[in-house]
């Protein structure tokens, strides 16, 4: 059986079991029941990570603990479904249609469990060197293996089976600080009867990945809003905001509850005007702003702190050109129910400590927020600062990876780097004396409902895969 072939059954065979974030027991002991029927050594560490030493046949590495090759995956997926779905105890179904593989109404996993299918075919090669196989968990959470991993690595080249680009292979990442503020609004709030109380939506920006479509001229929801609520003096207090749907996600709908003293009919109008405004500027006539009437309880705040959100905006910060970003904050999510105002950050850069000027920025931004903006505490929590990664450009390791993978064709493969946050970034940190580089087979639409592969080529990676293991 060719490697591809192995592959799509070893990814069947996963698919079939549940791998929420978290809960990837029932994986890591299916890959320990693998390497037993193998007679290949394993370790755990505390988290639930797992490491399996497999040998060949003619192997030193158990007196010698050296290995030439170390490949890594994740266990873990985004588990997102149209239809109510138990994550905890299904899996998910893989359908097959014109070639394509796709999840039965819900994501397909191929993010990275093609990766973990593809290190066990591989494995299975007649013809390889040592390889130690790493599988962590909680990736999709933000890389929670990272910080405890306590495995010993002694390969001392590294490949990172999670890129999702087969055209290219990567050398270097973002790093990503996580910033989320919470303000107790307990000043100038009052209950109103005087005013009219609506609820005011934008719904149908599209969504993105905040380490790859940023670049994209796409809006955010909750910047709009804040504009809205901003812009128009007749829309004198906030009393809910509710908006995005994960911190390193661009937010596609938010809404608030508003009080209004005004001219319901020119609101109307205007929302109607807005929401073309938006559509053109973001080149999506999906985008729609929808005014009801709504129940008149609950307190209103003022709305002046908005100022700020929309002052430092959202998006690209410093530009290589027009299509690269090299740092960049994402405002992924807001909350403002019973008085308290919360919100996220997530900011990326490709610069060596670029995170520090990029959070001060917006540390001072907020400074200037006291209690004549209705607030008399501000909280900040910092948390998932990973650093920035790239590789050494003139390695013999990454001249032999791209000459391995080069097509039949001849067609020169890149190696690039991305904006996005990836294991490999995180390995070189922990694993400095092991040298790392990150490649993957293509995979459309991750962490949505509309993921899926095409087989043709993922059949073409796994040939380069072999190509890479010859190679050693």
């Amino acid at each position: 059986m060719s490697v591809f072939d192995k592959t799509l059954t070893y990814f069947k065979e996963l698919s079939r079991i549940p791998r929420k974030s978290h809960q990837e027991e029932k994986v890591r002991q299916w890959l320990i029941s693998w390497a037993k029927s193998h007679n290949w050594e394993y370790k755990e560490d505390a988290i639930g990570n797992l490491l399996i030493q497999a040998t060949t046949q003619n192997s030193k590495l158990k007196t010698q603990n050296l290995s030439k090759l170390c490949l890594q995956s994740h266990m873990d997926m985004v588990c997102v479904s149209r239809e109510p779905h138990d994550w905890e105890t299904e899996g998910v179904t893989v359908i097959e249609e014109n070639g394509i593989w796709k999840g039965n109404g819900t994501t397909l996993g191929a993010d990275n469990g093609i990766g973990v299918a593809l290190m066990m075919a591989v494995a299975e090669m007649t013809e390889r060197p040592d390889l130690e196989l790493l599988f962590t968990m909680g990736e999709e959470v933000w890389l929670v293996w990272a910080h405890y991993i306590t495995l010993p690595i002694t390969a001392p080249y590294g490949i990172n089976l999670d890129w999702s680009d087969s055209t290219s292979i990567g050398i270097g990442c973002g790093g990503t600080l996580l910033m989320e503020g919470s303000f107790q609004m307990t000043n100038d709030k009052w209950r109103m009867n005087n005013g009219e109380t609506y609820s005011i939506k934008i719904a149908g920006m599209r969504w993105g990945h905040s380490g790859v479509e940023i670049v994209e001229n796409r809006g955010n929801a909750l910047i709009e809003l804040a504009k809205i609520l901003t812009e128009r003096e007749d829309i004198e207090g906030v009393g809910e905001i509710l908006g995005g749907d994960a911190d390193n996600a661009i937010p596609r709908s938010a809404h608030a509850k508003i009080l209004f003293r005004g001219d319901r009919d020119e609101l109307h109008k205007w929302a109607r005007e807005k929401t073309l405004e938006i559509q053109t500027r973001t080149d999506n006539t999906k985008v729609e702003i929808t005014i009801e009437e709504t129940e008149h309880d609950g307190d209103f705040h003022e709305k002046h702190i908005l100022h700020t959100f929309v002052s430092l905006d959202s998006g690209v910060e410093i530009w290589w050109d027009d299509n690269i970003a090299l740092s960049s904050w994402n405002l992924g999510k807001m909350k403002l129910v019973d008085g308290t105002l919360q919100w996220c950050y997530f900011i990326r850069t490709n610069i060596p400590w670029g995170i520090e000027p990029m959070k001060q920025k917006i540390l001072s931004s907020f400074n200037g927020i006291n209690e004549w903006n209705g607030i008399n505490e501000i909280n900040f929590e910092l948390s998932h600062e990973t650093p920035v990664y790239l590789a050494d450009t003139d390695s013999p390791f990454v001249e032999k990876i791209l000459t391995a993978i080069e097509s039949v064709n001849g067609k020169k493969i890149p190696a690039v780097t991305t904006h996005a946050t990836v294991e490999v970034g995180t390995l070189a940190e922990k694993y400095p004396d092991t040298e790392w580089i990150s490649i993957g087979a293509t995979c459309h639409d991750m962490h949505t409902t509309r993921e899926h592969i095409h087989l043709a080529d993922l059949e073409e990676f796994c040939e380069r895969m072999e190509r890479i293991i010859w190679s050693f």
